[in-house]
């Protein structure tokens, strides 16, 4: 079943369609990160419901950065630039909290999830990179119990990579080689996974327990070929409006040879609290390809998604995504999984 972006139904037209939520009873809820809207649709995809809206104030939000569905079908919303986490029944506001009555914090933190119970999971940088070279942050993550204010460490890791090179004059260039040493962060029910796409390990964190269970991902050889290199370089330089120097011809190349895969492409947590981890595409055209590992019995399974599908929410046996298609209009929608081993 979906709900289909039409420009038959203006009321239901969404800019970025960026997130879609089951909810127990049948009804979909989709979010627009552009506009901030969430919109409820009822089974038949018809009926619409707005949550909140765009603003400031009590209910409103200046941001969509993350949505989730809490016991009672109750949805929780966090606005990064308000650093601010609203809770919603319906179209009416339960709770708000605000990251800054958990303060103050040394360093920046983000909300990056929320476990059963009603904890938050923070990351705060611990120690920021610096600009010479190319060198990594580290991270921390934190949990917050937003009934009692307990907080809660529960582990430290390798954040995102800052990449600075200099010109020959000393000059301070600025260039991040795409997806290379980057961090990534999933919050299930009760777990936590920290995944670093450079080196291909994931760490799985059990949030009461801080128990710690460590997958590597090894997928052959990730370094890009003189072929691949040719074929990125003419990419760029389709891109470019001018003609360039052999100097930044010279740059770019180098830049590019140093560059990997990534070891996978993302990390998802499903409502059974089992691994999903996205295996990398080398053509870049989305790889739908998933390695599930069920946490408890260490089975593991491999998933097929549709090629434009992003998972928003997985459970046993149902599959909700985001599906972007560059031809079509988005759709919001759900399919029915089957695995194979």
């Amino acid at each position: 079943s979906s709900v289909r972006d039409s420009e038959d139904r203006p009321e239901a037209m969404f800019q970025s369609m960026s997130t879609a939520l089951r909810l127990s009873d049948g009804r979909l809820l989709v979010g627009d990160e552009a506009t901030r809207r969430l919109v409820l649709f009822d089974r038949r995809g018809e009926d619409l419901q707005a949550i909140g809206r765009a603003g400031a104030g009590p209910g409103e939000r200046r941001a969509l950065t993350w949505v989730r569905l809490q016991a009672g079908d109750s949805i929780v919303v966090y606005d990064r630039n308000l650093r601010r986490i609203t809770q919603y029944v319906g179209p009416d506001v339960t709770r708000i909290w605000s990251l800054s009555d958990y303060g103050p914090f040394d360093s920046p933190v983000d909300a990056v999830g929320m476990l059963d119970g009603g904890r938050i999971v923070l990351r705060r940088t611990v120690s920021p990179a610096s600009e010479a070279g190319s060198t990594r942050a580290k991270d921390e993550l934190l949990t917050i119990d937003l009934a009692t204010r307990r907080s809660r460490r529960l582990a430290e890791f390798d954040g995102d990579e800052i990449f600075v090179r200099r010109s020959s004059s000393g000059g301070r260039i600025l260039g991040t080689p795409p997806l290379r040493r980057t961090s990534t962060v999933a919050v299930g029910n009760r777990v936590l996974a920290i995944g670093d796409s450079e080196t291909g390990r994931i760490r799985v964190v059990r949030a009461d327990s801080q128990a710690v269970q460590e997958y590597e991902v090894r997928d052959g050889d990730r370094t890009l070929t003189e072929a691949g290199i040719v074929a990125r370089l003419d990419e760029m330089l389709r891109e470019r409006p001018r003609p360039v120097s052999p100097q930044w011809e010279r740059l770019q190349r180098e830049m590019i040879a140093t560059e990997r895969f990534p070891a996978f492409g993302d990390l998802f947590i499903d409502g059974a609290d089992r691994l999903w981890i996205q295996r990398w595409d080398r053509s870049r055209r989305g790889g739908q390809s998933w390695i599930v590992i069920d946490l408890v019995s260490g089975d593991t399974a491999q998933s097929e998604l549709p090629r434009y599908c992003r998972p928003t929410q997985i459970t046993r046996e149902m599959l909700t995504c985001v599906h972007s298609d560059p031809e079509e209009f988005p759709t919001a929608s759900t399919f029915r999984l089957t695995r194979r081993r």
